[in-house]
């Protein structure tokens, strides 16, 4: 209902629409970051939420999270995950401690209160 492509595409490969007289920009500032481990790369994410980030390092097995994930929500799809509180960075979550695993990850090795960097090996 009246929106039409407007112009060039935002700084981000993204189009700028127009709805009626308001022009709507969307802007991503999503970081990626390789995550170098034992025996493998990870791909690092830090996804500014306003006054929190959204961080997690994933393998090609599953993920570490910051506490905003929902690990139990993960397991429904068999997919391992563990989350770390208190993370603001990728450095966080690599150093700190797992607090919760789901059963995809434990069946995996990783175990509440190991570091995040052991945890990743596994996965």
């Amino acid at each position: 209902m009246g929106r039409d492509r407007v112009g060039p595409k935002s700084d981000i490969g993204i189009p700028l629409w127009r709805d009626k007289t308001k022009i709507r920009k969307i802007v991503v500032r999503m970081e990626y970051i390789k995550v170098e481990l034992s025996h493998k790369t990870g791909d690092g994410y830090i996804i500014p939420m306003g006054s929190f980030n959204l961080v997690a390092i994933k393998t090609d097995l599953g993920m570490i999270g910051c506490g905003a994930f929902d690990v139990d929500a993960l397991d429904r799809f068999n997919y391992p995950s563990a989350r770390i509180a208190n993370v603001t960075t990728i450095d966080d979550l690599r150093d700190g401690e797992i607090k919760e695993a789901n059963q995809s990850a434990i069946q995996r090795g990783v175990t509440s209160g190991m570091s995040g960097r052991e945890a990743l090996n596994l996965l």
